[in-house]
């Protein structure tokens, strides 16, 4: 059983425990279920590029995605953070569990008036930030890309 699992367990066991001693008069209540985690984002403008940038400290460059999708003008950014056992945490008692791990799906709405060029984009990590970078896309240019994957690229 992963940290987090154990502690949503042992949080809905004292509330059950609390319930049946009659401590509370109605129905247990339920552990909120959660499924990923949201990473926080920065949505920067210039006359010529928009610029993300994404949170993403302890996931992996391969552990993410990213998708445009020109119909309704938004980047998606996709991946995990994966719960490593380096230094033997998974079977270590937790006392404080902050960090979130697994699945997180970020989608990121450009402003309706501008579109991007999907060919030009470029990203990069750096210090656990993802930063891609979303050329304009002139609106006399008649191509049109519905949905696009970006690839991230590690520096």
């Amino acid at each position: 059983m992963a940290s987090r699992e154990l502690q949503d367990w042992i949080a809905h066991l004292g509330y059950e425990l609390k319930w049946l001693s009659g401590d509370f008069t109605g129905a247990p209540p339920t552990i909120a279920q959660q499924r990923g985690w949201t990473p926080r984002i920065d949505l920067l403008e210039s006359e010529d590029f928009f610029l993300v940038r994404a949170e993403l400290a302890g996931v992996r460059a391969s552990e993410v995605s990213l998708r445009y999708y020109a119909d309704r003008n938004a980047l998606v950014i996709r991946g995990q953070r994966i719960e490593d056992d380096d230094e033997g945490a998974l079977s270590a008692a937790p006392h404080l569990l902050e960090i979130d791990f697994g699945e997180f799906s970020r989608e990121i709405a450009l402003p309706e008036s501008t579109m991007i060029l999907a060919e030009g984009v470029k990203t990069h990590f750096r210090s656990g930030l993802l930063y891609i970078l979303l050329p304009k896309r002139d609106q006399e240019e008649s191509s049109v890309v519905v949905e696009k994957t970006i690839t991230v690229i590690r520096r």
